[in-house]
């Protein structure tokens, strides 16, 4: 195993997930008490996959969310008897959720990766578009105060051109 498996764990792709996955769930089910490291380590890398990353096909997706909803049963499975790490568990399970919206699949910060803008004007081009308004705060958000600032500012001096 690499000197930093939970780091391992962090880099697998896809394919990885599925294969490592398929053998667990057909494997003894002493291979199902591994440390809860590892469990949270795969639940992360799966939401990630799911909900995060870019450049993921959409029955990959699918697929992912149903092996997370599987991985989730495990834990709550084996860690029945210890409620407190059950309850870690399932926080941190909810404050990767949250952070959906802003960065997930389909917000600007996700589409401005997934489709290679780069550079500041073809950004400010992109964020100003009428149909990402709706998305535009929880961007802005990720960006910090200032940087977040200046974008405000070009966009105001962008309608403000257009308007003269």
């Amino acid at each position: 195993m690499a000197a930093n498996p939970k780091g391992a764990i962090a880099r697998m792709s896809y394919a990885e997930i599925a294969r490592c996955m398929d053998w667990v769930l057909h494997a003894d089910q002493e291979v199902w008490k591994a440390p809860m490291w590892v469990w949270s380590a795969l639940t992360q890398r799966l939401y990630e996959i799911a909900l995060y990353e870019n450049h993921v096909l959409a029955e990959h997706r699918k697929d992912t969310l149903e092996r997370l909803a599987t991985v989730k049963a495990l834990v709550e499975e084996r860690y029945k008897d210890e409620p407190e790490v059950v309850m870690r568990y399932r926080e941190a399970n909810r404050s990767m959720g949250e952070e959906f919206g802003r960065l997930g699949v389909g917000s600007l910060a996700w589409q401005v990766q997934e489709l290679g803008i780069s550079g500041d004007d073809d950004l400010l081009r992109f964020i100003s578009r009428p149909e990402n308004a709706p998305l535009l705060q929880d961007y802005l958000s990720t960006l910090g105060p200032e940087l977040a600032g200046q974008f405000r500012a070009a966009m105001a001096r962008q309608t403000q051109a257009k308007n003269d």
